[in-house]
């Protein structure tokens, strides 16, 4: 369900509930409020609202390395040469004892240089 609400500079904007997030079993919400009319901002949200029952919107989890990983290298497997998939998996053991707690979200290239 959307609210819809208008900023102090008279802009509109909408706040959309995305359900609990399973890994944190915290609520997700949904948050924007660049939009000129209360039109456009009811039907960004009822856009959003649709994709997220539709099951195409993709939200950001707090997934951590450990938990990616095996996922990861699973699906790898399926598409990749079998002696890629098992050098990828050298290099992610290694990468694993220095990572396994940090979330995917908070790596960046200044963690990890390309």
């Amino acid at each position: 369900m959307a609210y819809i609400y208008q900023t102090k500079t008279g802009k509109w904007g909408y706040n959309v509930s995305l359900g609990i997030d399973p890994v944190t079993g915290k609520q997700r919400q949904k948050t924007k409020s660049t939009f000129k009319t209360e039109k456009e901002a009811i039907r960004a949200a009822v856009l959003l609202e649709t994709q997220f029952e539709d099951g195409e919107l993709k939200t950001e989890a707090k997934l951590k390395v450990s938990a990616f990983l095996p996922e990861f290298l699973t699906w790898y497997g399926h598409h990749a040469k079998e002696s890629s998939v098992r050098a990828r998996h050298i290099a992610l053991e290694k990468s694993t004892d220095l990572w396994q707690d940090t979330q995917l979200r908070r790596i960046t290239n200044q963690h990890h240089p390309t």
